[in-house]
């Protein structure tokens, strides 16, 4: 898993350089925003039971969430059409920026769709199948995009080698599934009613808590052009975007084995449970920390130094963002606790603070503070509270020492 995923992440990061200095700083904000849009709109394409796939035993019960996530993601992908006139309503984007905005619903899909059949690989324990395919989608996503800027004049080739590389892995997860479109032809209601009863949870809390988090976590992309513009919402993409590359290359990998191996344990019983949650903990937490001591004096010169002169402000960015993404780096494969444990209300209840926290800090640095200091206190806060949450999670796991 982490060969497969380090490497795609390997070609995403090289591909960096040359698309830095390809596209310009307004391209990557609306990228941001439209994968923003996509993020939001993925939480409900499944209805929020592509985690539940994970939990029952029987094959059968598993295959009827999945078959629920299909129907679900198109439906979703439909209504995505609106997030046009949102933006358009609200002066987000230029209209000429918009336009790309239509071909929201395939990326939508496409992504909400991978997501239930990459927890159903999990559970079969198809990991090389989905190394594969992350190789693939990053080799793809980096080629569609380069090559649009080489041989077109079209100004969004960052969107659609993104949806190119949606596409490579909704169908290469659907190849390596060896599920039969037939079979999903021809659903068996009572059993989905049932398993969506069994695990109603998930809807009644799950979904609301992952999609204020997730809201929340993309509000900068509505807030920031609105208020300080295209610019240097740019300059807030690119920096998210290589800081969220550890989280790709180790922490993504490292959650699908955690998930699947802390979901037998806790099952099981006993100790087995709080020694691997221990292990994975300290191993995360020793490559975050070198993170930090690497990344927060060097930000600025090696953004500069790799990406272009223009990319300077991302490197500041960077250093106030720093600590927040390396407890994610370790607390998000830990996550997973809250779905084996069914804590959903729990993470509603932070996930609702977590979003007042983070609106309430960039309206207020919209109008009363510049916007490196509103980067400032977002990236601050936000340290506070994943430090918390990953706190709640070890305590989950017996982790007690």
């Amino acid at each position: 898993m982490s060969l497969g995923t380090g490497m795609a992440q390997v070609i995403a990061f090289a591909a960096l350089p040359i698309l830095s200095r390809l596209y310009t700083p307004e391209d990557f904000a609306v990228l941001g925003i439209f994968v923003s849009v996509v993020s939001v709109f993925s939480i409900f394409g499944n209805g929020g039971y592509e985690s539940a796939i994970m939990l029952p035993e029987e094959k059968e019960d598993r295959f009827s969430l999945l078959t629920f996530s299909f129907y679900s993601a198109i439906g979703v992908a439909l209504l995505s059409l609106l997030s046009h006139f949102f933006l358009d309503h609200f002066n987000v984007l230029e209209k000429a920026s918009l336009r790309v905005f239509y071909i929201i619903p395939f990326a939508v899909f496409f992504e909400s769709a991978a997501q239930a059949l990459k927890v159903w690989l999990n559970k079969e324990k198809k990991y090389k199948s989905l190394s594969k395919v992350r190789l693939f989608q990053a080799l793809t996503t980096a080629l569609v995009s380069l090559g649009m800027a080489y041989f077109t004049n079209l100004p969004f080739g960052l969107i659609l080698g993104l949806l190119a590389g949606f596409m490579v892995k909704f169908f290469g997860y659907f190849i390596a599934s060896s599920i039969s479109f037939s079979r999903l032809l021809k659903p068996n209601f009572s059993k989905i009613k049932y398993n969506l009863n069994r695990f109603n949870q998930f809807v009644k809390f799950g979904i609301w808590g992952t999609s204020l988090n997730t809201i929340s976590r993309q509000l900068p992309y509505f807030i920031l052009p609105i208020y300080f513009g295209e610019y240097f919402t740019g300059q807030f993409s690119m920096s998210m975007k290589i800081l969220m590359l550890p989280i790709g290359l180790v922490s993504v990998a490292v959650g699908d084995v955690y998930f699947e191996k802390a979901n037998s344990a806790f099952q099981k019983g006993g100790t087995e449970l709080a020694a691997l949650t221990r292990k994975t903990f300290t191993n995360l937490s020793i490559l975050a920390i070198l993170m930090i001591l690497v990344g927060i004096p060097l930000a600025p010169f090696a953004f500069t130094f790799v990406l272009g002169d223009q990319w300077t402000e991302a490197g500041r960015i960077a250093q106030f963002l720093l600590p927040w993404i390396a407890l994610m780096f370790v607390s998000s494969p830990l996550s997973y606790l809250i779905d084996i444990h069914q804590k959903l209300k729990v993470q509603l209840f932070y996930n609702v603070l977590l979003f007042s926290f983070r609106f309430a800090v960039l309206l207020a640095g919209a109008n009363l503070f510049s916007e490196m200091e509103t980067i400032k206190y977002f990236g601050f806060g936000n340290t506070i509270f994943v430090a918390g949450f990953l706190f709640y999670l070890l305590k989950l796991a017996n982790v007690r020492k």
